[in-house]
Order: C-alpha cells, then sequence, then structure tokens
C-alpha cells in the first residue's frame, strides 16, 4: 500500500483500523514505517501528516519497503543489547568444607576448628 493512500485513510481510521484491515503488519510497526517515510501526527488532530522537509518521492513508495528498515533496525538494537560487557573477574574457586550429618556432633564441632586453623587467609 502506497504512503499516500495511507495519508488519505487516516483522515477517516486510526493507523490501528488500518493495519488491521488493510496491511500486513501490526499498527506498531506500522507507526514506526510511518514515521521513518517522514509523516507525523500531531495530538488532537485527526489523521497524519506528511512532513514537506522530507522527500517528496516516499509518498509514491510502499510502506513495505519501510517495513524492513524497521525490522532492520530492531534486529541491530537487539544485536547491540546483547553485546553487553560483563564482569569476569579472576577469583579463584572458594574450598567449600562439607560434612555428612552421619558423623558425631563432637568430631563434627572438631574438624570445624581444625579447618578454621587450617584456613589461611
Amino acid at each position: 500500500m502506497i504512503i499516500s493512500d495511507i495519508l488519505k485513510m487516516t483522515q477517516e481510521k486510526t493507523i490501528a483500523e488500518i493495519a488491521k484491515d488493510h496491511l500486513e503488519v501490526g499498527e506498531k510497526t506500522a507507526r514506526q514505517a510511518m514515521k521513518m517515510a517522514g509523516c507525523y501526527s500531531i495530538v488532537g488532530q485527526r489523521g497524519w501528516f506528511f512532513d514537506e522537509s522530507e522527500n517528496p518521492e516516499n509518498l509514491d513508495k510502499s510502506i513495505y519497503d519501510f517495513v524492513e528498515l524497521v525490522k532492520q533496525e530492531r534486529e541491530h538494537i537487539l544485536k547491540v543489547a546483547a553485546n553487553v560487557q560483563t564482569y569476569k573477574g579472576n577469583n579463584p574457586p572458594v574450598p567449600r568444607k562439607r560434612h555428612s550429618f552421619d558423623l558425631d556432633v563432637r568430631l563434627v564441632k572438631q574438624l570445624k576448628l581444625k579447618s578454621v586453623q587450617d584456613d589461611k587467609p
């Protein structure tokens, strides 16, 4: 569907209705594609408008040309977000002292004391 046709339709319908009835993409993607084409909406006024400072050839292009750009931009954002560096410390593993609950309580206390005494900071 051509951008100029969508602009005419927005005077009577919302982008959500147009996307649902006439487009193969959802409302959010259609909005992003319209913005990338150089269109804008004004709060309190019905419809979308074309920015005259943008390329006038965009009016004759299909919205699906801009949908591809929107999808590429989303993929790029996801790739950048996935490449966040995390801290990788070189901390040595901490030896854990383990014991069985079947051992005598007195023996466990002695082993704990010995492990604390042998522990090196």
